[in-house]
């Protein structure tokens, strides 16, 4: 009798010893699980923050390429303007000079010619 006590005390150590163990499996599957889901949630939050600062940053360069392009056209433009200013003062100039030279021979041409008639 004492046999079949021990017997079933080895036995139903040995299923407790189961039961403990197929606990323990559980558990660390959970853990497990638990771990993997922190590390993709953690990663996916990571590629957002990057891919976020990504646009970000494109949307900087963008506008700071956009500002540039839109100074050096300005830039490009008041110098033409510039140009064209200078040269049309220079052709007025040289218009003015040339006919005030002309005027000049012509009173000098009617000087010469009035002092030999009178």
């Amino acid at each position: 009798m004492n046999d079949e006590i021990k017997i079933k005390k080895l036995t139903s150590s040995s299923s407790s010893s189961n039961n403990n163990s197929s606990k323990v499996v559980v558990v660390v599957a959970v853990v497990v699980v638990l771990v993997v889901v922190v590390v993709v949630v953690v990663v996916v939050a990571a590629v957002a923050i990057v891919g976020l600062a990504v646009v970000v940053v494109v949307r900087v360069v963008v506008v700071v390429v956009v500002v540039v392009v839109v100074v050096e056209v300005v830039v490009v433009v008041v110098l033409v303007v510039v140009v064209v200013v200078v040269v049309v003062v220079v052709v007025v100039v040289v218009v003015v000079a040339v006919v005030g030279i002309l005027m000049m021979i012509v009173i000098l041409i009617m000087i010469t010619i009035m002092t030999i008639y009178l």
